[in-house]
């Protein structure tokens, strides 16, 4: 017999989403966006195609054109429309996957005829063939392998004796997950039982759980719900907000929290016996809900390891000032693909662009984090889970 509870899960969730006028201007920004880029992928796709059949003698020009098209359309119009969340994701895969095709193959072209003509030389028949064939062939092994590697999580560890503590103490975290078009259920839930094997004293997460500030882009968000609520820690599970994340008082947001079981504590302090948690939200830039870490830390005690949670790693400088022994944050996902992974490096700087860095007294951990962002790909990166043994 057919059970209905997870679609009626899944209704009361987008029910409670769809509510807001901020999600629905999102979709229909979201919706206009992707049919304007349908032109230029086509005219990519065409290329693509016809380096292959140059070299192959093949005929793909026209069905790579006709497929990356329909599969934006696609999107585009189940945006405004509700279709299986199944369906939806893999087209929002295949659709991504050739947008990093692109990505790779035509900055590539454009060096190659630099070089070209550098040298003297022509873009002759033999000579257009076969360069282009190379970097596609190129383009498309590096895409497949980082859509493969993007799936695999792997573990960085730290440790640190501050010496407050008696007996060692686990917190593993968590960011970026940006559940949504490309992450899904099954991804959380592999993600999930790999956290819950560290067997954690506490669990925290500093934000972009979803993708674009709302929980409508997760088609399936009531088994993304039910996955979360399986993190396991002895002391529980603590988060901040990032800057996608949707106002934690948004009906979707608020039935998420409240189902599993996570503590928010933006602009807050959290005590318990081992540990001083301090939450920030926001951008360091984004001065409408982050508020002066010093006004939230007022009359706060020292005696107790201080841990602060900020999705912004410049907020490092902050956590400094008010003597934290760690601070956790994301936000930068090492690049996630190169060559993207030098391009954010050089604009957030090396001390807040990925791991461990000591700011005085204070060790800032600025994870990769465990999902991807817009692209289902990792290039020179990893899918990371932080795990943290302090003394």
């Amino acid at each position: 017999m057919y059970d209905t509870t997870a679609d009626n899960d899944e209704e009361a969730y987008m029910d409670d989403a769809r509510g807001s006028k901020k999600m629905r201007k999102g979709l229909l920004i979201t919706f206009v966006f992707t049919l304007i880029i349908t032109i230029p992928v086509g005219i990519g796709a065409s290329r693509l195609g016809w380096a292959f059949d140059k070299m192959l003698g093949t005929y793909t020009t026209i069905p790579i054109t006709i497929l990356s098209v329909f599969t934006i359309l696609f999107i585009a119009f189940s945006m405004m429309r509700p279709v299986s969340a199944l369906w939806f994701r893999i087209c929002m895969w295949v659709t991504g996957l050739h947008a990093c095709v692109l990505a790779y193959f035509i900055p590539s072209m454009t060096s190659a005829s630099i070089v070209l003509i550098c040298f003297g030389q022509t873009w002759s028949g033999a000579i257009k063939q076969t360069v282009m064939f190379i970097i596609a062939v190129g383009s498309v092994i590096t895409v497949i392998f980082g859509f493969i590697w993007a799936r695999f999580f792997h573990v960085k560890r730290y440790e640190k004796n501050t010496g407050k503590l008696e007996k060692s103490y686990r917190i593993v975290q968590l960011t970026d997950t940006h559940v949504g078009s490309i992450i899904g259920p099954h991804y959380i839930g592999r993600m999930v039982k790999k956290v819950n094997a560290l067997d954690a004293d506490m669990i925290v997460i500093t934000g972009d759980i979803f993708n674009h500030g709302g929980v409508y882009e997760c088609r399936d968000i009531a088994k993304v719900t039910k996955e979360f609520a399986k993190l396991k820690a002895k002391d529980g599970v603590y988060a901040v907000k990032g800057n996608h994340d949707p106002d934690l008082n948004e009906p979707g947001m608020a039935k998420f929290i409240r189902d599993t079981g996570m503590t928010f504590i933006d602009n807050r302090v959290f005590y318990n016996d081992k540990i001083t948690l301090v939450g920030r939200t926001g951008l360091v830039t984004d001065k409408s809900g982050r508020m002066d870490i010093k006004s939230i830390t007022a009359g706060m005690e020292h005696d107790k390891p201080i841990v602060v949670l900020d999705h912004d790693p410049r907020g490092a400088d902050d956590a400094s000032a008010i003597g934290a022994d760690v601070v956790f944050s994301g936000h930068t996902h090492r690049g996630q693909f190169f060559p993207m992974t030098a391009l954010s490096k050089r604009a957030n700087k090396k001390n807040y662009f990925y791991g461990r860095v000591e700011f005085g007294k204070t060790t800032s951990i600025c994870s990769s984090g465990a999902g991807s962002f817009q692209l289902p790909i990792r290039v020179g990166t990893n899918s990371e889970i932080v795990c943290f043994d302090m003394k």
